[in-house]
């Protein structure tokens, strides 16, 4: 709840990777992997899918945060990584054909500055270009609600950071937090109603 009594509620929105083949790593030579126990945080890339978003076309995006949980813990990890969504009306599921990751167009960056790394602990990811490349997708004219969204992390340094992927642990698999204006979250009917 924002805004005091006349204010309005602004729904978040928490989405979670639900599948093997919705977080992906690209190797340096461009090999593609599918299924691995975390997603390092080195020169390659990796990727997050999540599919049956439920907002609204034209729905304007608040706040948008990209939740990565360290899967160690190194104890000097001062570095950034770039993080972007993918520009696709509903994102396509990550395959094992080479340099699947670079070959999809995306928006803005935004950087994720990285100072602790300490397994378990999430590390958020939020800036204003994560926000508009969000504000980018769902204004697109092939946007509908419970189409798929992708986010992918590439870094210019090598590190020795990893990120849980869905394999070793789905409850601390990469996340995607979205906060909307109020009414703009689509409520999907019940199959029973």
């Amino acid at each position: 709840y924002t805004g005091g009594d006349g204010g309005c509620l602004n729904p978040i929105l928490e989405a979670n990777v639900t599948s093997a083949e919705n977080d992906a790593f690209q190797a340096s030579d461009g090999s593609m992997t599918l299924v691995g126990s975390t997603l390092p945080v080195d020169r390659n890339r990796f990727g997050a899918r999540y599919e049956g978003i439920p907002i609204k076309r034209n729905a304007t995006i608040l706040e948008t945060q990209v939740i990565l949980t360290p899967a160690n813990t190194i104890t000097s990890a001062n570095t950034s990584s770039t993080v972007r969504f993918e520009s696709a009306d509903n994102a396509a599921p990550f395959t094992t054909n080479s340099n699947d990751i670079t070959n999809r167009g995306d928006e803005a960056d935004s950087t994720c500055s990285i100072t602790q790394w300490s397994a378990g602990t999430p590390v958020i990811c939020n800036g204003s270009q994560l926000r508009s490349g969000l504000q980018n997708i769902v204004n697109r004219s092939g946007w509908q609600p419970g189409n798929a969204i992708s986010v992918m992390s590439l870094q210019s340094s090598d590190t020795n950071l990893e990120v849980q992927a869905f394999e070793s642990n789905p409850a601390q698999s990469v996340k995607l937090r979205i906060k909307l204006a109020h009414f703009d979250l689509y409520r999907i009917a019940d199959p029973d109603e």
